[in-house]
């Protein structure tokens, strides 16, 4: 055997019996899925606290509505804890009536704009 022979054997040995030790040492790569919804939006903040009491932090996050906001202040930097406080500091009622009224109010324009324009038929 020549010596690019040995090297070439020595080399795939060590590719062999380094690959299982190199594959074990990366952890897995955890992906997070945020559901919709309000109150369920809310209750992801409670999943969050737990991942965290357990160190497991997740690699990607993706969410749909109020998941997507939990998500994203998760994702930029507000511990689950602080996320929590967010939450319980707003007032949802209000949140909800402004909503409401806001709707009715564009709901209320666009029949009376439906009404007019039926008018000058």
């Amino acid at each position: 055997m020549n010596k690019s022979s040995v090297f070439a054997l020595i080399s795939l040995l060590l590719i062999i019996i380094a690959k299982p030790v190199y594959a074990q040492s990366q952890r897995p790569k955890i992906g997070l899925v945020l559901s919709g919804g309000g109150a369920k939006g809310i209750a992801h903040v409670r999943i969050l606290q737990v991942l965290d009491s357990l160190g497991i932090v997740p690699d990607y996050i993706a969410g749909t509505s109020m998941g997507s906001v939990v998500g994203a202040l998760y994702a930029s930097g507000y511990s689950a804890h602080q996320i929590d406080s967010i939450t319980q500091a707003i007032h949802w009622t209000s949140l909800f009536l402004i909503q409401f009224l806001l709707t009715k109010s564009i709901l209320k324009r666009r029949m009376n704009s439906v009404v007019t324009f039926m008018s000058f038929r």
